[in-house]
């Protein structure tokens, strides 16, 4: 302890280790790493809870409008696109009414959980592909987590992962609609 009274005479020098650029660089990079792996995670598992939800809840149906991007991939991507792209314009039109205003909402929620749902429905189409060329016998919740692990990890490619989940994502979406519309 000092006095607080006393002073230093002469020169001082602080003993700070000097961090180089690299070891920084080095850091940041784990850093991000680190939590894009744990986003990731937490994605992977969110969507496993929901597909088991969605498996379990709607049985039939997810079986249904997964068989939809088996059969008819492209038409399922070229559906939800289409779709995709009508459905903003469809609600900035809602929004001019003042009636539409609510119904703008409910679409628009309507069109965000489909597209969240779309990707479940995808990696379910994936999983059930894979099982059935592997001639598997697996039940519908794994083959779920193992088309949910094929997205993740193809996803996660650097740039071909992006065309990759937006694809997953429009054909799962798609595969809904088309489901939705010889449902009703």
């Amino acid at each position: 302890d000092r006095d607080p009274g006393a002073k230093v005479l002469g020169n001082t020098r602080r003993n700070v280790e000097k961090q180089d650029k690299d070891s920084q660089g080095r850091k940041a990079l784990a850093g991000a790493f680190g939590a894009g792996f744990l986003f990731k995670l937490i994605s992977f598992i969110s969507a496993f809870i929901l597909g088991i939800l969605l498996l379990k809840v709607i049985p039939n149906a997810s079986k249904q409008i997964s068989g939809v991007i088996l059969k008819k991939p492209f038409r399922a991507f070229f559906v939800g696109f289409v779709t995709m792209v009508l459905v903003p314009i469809a609600f900035v039109v809602l929004l001019a009414t003042i009636i539409g205003i609510p119904i703008a909402f409910i679409l628009l929620f309507a069109f965000l959980l489909s597209l969240y749902l779309g990707k479940i429905i995808f990696a379910i189409a994936v999983g059930e592909y894979i099982v059935k060329t592997l001639k598997l016998s697996s039940g519908t919740v794994a083959s779920m987590f193992l088309g949910l692990a094929v997205y993740a990890i193809f996803g996660s490619i650097p740039v071909l992962g992006i065309f990759i989940s937006f694809f997953a994502v429009v054909s799962g979406f798609g595969a809904i609609v088309i489901f939705k519309k010889t449902f009703y």
